[in-house]
């Protein structure tokens, strides 16, 4: 009785990763759990054939770990927020997204259909874009040839023509 009693008590614990190892075809982690540190542990992940989403865990971070049999085999299925990890600045209904820890935000509302990237950073899109819409850009527009906001004047009444 006390063995099933201890399995059960173990089915779902909270712990601090404290090792992380990462590779190309896996990304495990040691957990430590008041005092006792696991073997290397799965971590649960966003993924099908079609879409893989990368999250990195890091030492120190909180998770839940889940041991199906209550013993010494187990899978990290997500982090908590705490301390050092806050909830995302934007936490509404119907608003998804990213936040980095460098500031980067990405952002989708689906109540207005707006998508939102906000970054310091460079942007970078590699292959074909089309823009099906109005185009606004607030500040230079560079080329490879440079900067294609020279080639507008303006005129004395204040019209915007190209050169």
């Amino acid at each position: 009785m006390f063995d099933i009693e201890r399995r059960l008590s173990n089915l779902i614990t909270v712990g601090v990763i404290c090792e992380v190892f990462v590779s190309e075809d896996k990304h495990t982690a040691k957990v430590d759990i008041n005092g006792m540190v696991t073997d290397e542990l799965p971590i649960l992940s966003f993924a099908s054939k079609q879409l893989k989403v990368s999250t990195p865990f890091e030492t120190g971070q909180q998770v839940v770990v889940l041991f199906p049999d209550g013993g010494d085999w187990g899978v990290i299925l997500g982090s908590l927020y705490s301390k050092q990890i806050k909830e995302p600045s934007i936490f509404e209904e119907g608003v998804y997204g990213f936040e980095f820890g460098n500031g980067t935000k990405i952002y989708h509302d689906a109540n207005t259909n707006e998508t939102n990237v906000i970054t310091s950073g460079k942007v970078n899109i590699t292959g074909t874009v089309t823009i099906n819409g109005d185009f606004h850009v607030n500040g230079k527009i560079t080329d490879s040839k440079g900067v294609i906001s020279d080639l507008r004047t303006v005129d004395s009444d204040g019209d915007t023509y190209q050169r």
